[in-house]
């Protein structure tokens, strides 16, 4: 429980500074600066479903990557689409990292149940 409440840490901070970062270094691509962001969320997915899940199909972890890297990006599509102004980028980051977080949990339960499915056979 406690190496799972330090890994959401880091992915918390990982989430929350990363696209402020990111996004200094991609705004010279004046159209494709999101999308560049969202394929390095989905690399960063990747590597942490590489590490932390260890899905025996390394294809189960690119769809864990792919599920959480959507669902972080959908939260900031809402947020942004509410028009809240210079806030919605505050709140946007916050939906991020929660979100993503939450996605990694629901994976990680998965992932659990699956392998007490295993065990049980």
């Amino acid at each position: 429980m406690l190496k799972r409440l330090f890994i959401y840490l880091i992915l918390f901070i990982i989430y929350f500074f990363i696209p402020g970062i990111s996004q200094q270094i991609f705004m010279k691509y004046d159209d494709y600066w999101f999308y560049l962001i969202s394929i390095l969320f989905f690399c960063i997915n990747v590597l942490f479903a590489l590490i932390f899940l260890k899905f025996p199909n390394k294809f189960y972890n690119f769809i864990a990557a792919f599920f959480i890297t959507s669902i972080g990006i959908l939260s900031v599509i809402i947020v942004l689409n509410l028009k809240l102004g210079w806030e919605a980028i505050e709140i946007s980051l916050y939906s991020n990292a929660i979100s993503s977080i939450l996605a990694w949990e629901i994976v990680f339960q998965i992932r659990q149940k699956e392998l007490a499915f295993k065990s049980n056979l």
